[in-house]
């Protein structure tokens, strides 16, 4: 019971680890991110259930050494000598894992909540002073104003908003494209993956290819709704409206993402 305590918890400590080193800056992922970002939610779940799993038979392991008979004879002092070396570690492990969730609790719920009320106020903002109207039949939010934003407010359902110079700059099959790149944002609950790699990062901060991890996620989600787009869209018009708002916004990163669907 112990050693596969000690595997599971391997196994969950390499997932952690080891998902930036697989997963951040690897040609195949920018090839494939959904992909990608299944694998990495798999990885994930599995252990996190991995580390439960652990927890659970590192407990389950003291006690019964803890309630297990006193030996007699010849056997009894190494007996002994093993369930206390046992009993210790296995506490020891259970209080580094409870330490490890009680450190990512501690750093992301305080974030998390501040998160959470920066969406609403910004909801609520767009929700006053902006005008809802259908684009290619989803709900969205037009944006007064001299810049070029597209973005998606997560909570109740998701909000859509497009500021009116973005709209005026793009034709309407580009705007639809740029609409149905925000709309798998909505749809496909992408603003939980960042909260998860954040998550992920504050639970392992000393190490720096957490970080870049966490921005490798930015990038596959949003490789991931452009192939969305271009799948409701066509890849030649989301391409161009990607290239036409890189260069409203003078950002190189568009032209990029844009020449991957060409």
């Amino acid at each position: 019971m112990f050693g596969w305590a000690v595997t599971l918890l391997g196994y969950a400590a390499a997932t952690m680890m080891l998902a930036p080193v697989v997963l951040a800056g690897r040609t195949w992922s920018y090839r494939y991110p959904r992909a990608a970002l299944v694998g990495w939610l798999v990885s994930l779940g599995t252990g996190v259930a991995a580390l439960v799993a652990s927890l659970g038979l590192l407990i389950a392991r003291t006690l019964s050494v803890a309630a297990a008979p006193t030996r007699t004879g010849e056997a009894r002092d190494s007996t002994v000598v093993a369930n206390v070396a046992i009993f210790v570690l296995s506490w020891v492990l259970c209080a580094a894992v409870g330490g490890l969730i009680s450190l990512a609790l501690y750093r992301a719920v305080p974030l998390l909540r501040s998160n959470h009320r920066v969406r609403r106020s910004l909801a609520e903002h767009y929700l006053q002073h902006g005008a809802l109207c259908l684009v290619a039949g989803t709900p969205v939010v037009i944006a007064p104003g001299t810049s070029s934003v597209a973005m998606t407010i997560p909570g109740n359902g998701g909000l859509i908003v497009v500021s009116s110079e973005l709209i005026a700059a793009l034709t309407a099959p580009e705007l639809g494209a740029i609409v149905a790149h925000e709309d798998a944002h909505r749809r496909h609950g992408h603003f939980l993956l960042m909260e998860l790699a954040c998550v992920h990062r504050l639970c392992v901060p000393a190490f720096p290819s957490a970080r870049a991890f966490e921005r490798s996620i930015a990038v596959l989600i949003e490789l991931a709704a452009d192939d969305h787009a271009a799948r409701r869209c066509g890849r030649r018009t989301t391409a161009a409206a990607l290239s036409r708002v890189g260069r409203l916004r003078e950002d190189e990163s568009f032209t990029l993402r844009a020449a991957r669907l060409v």
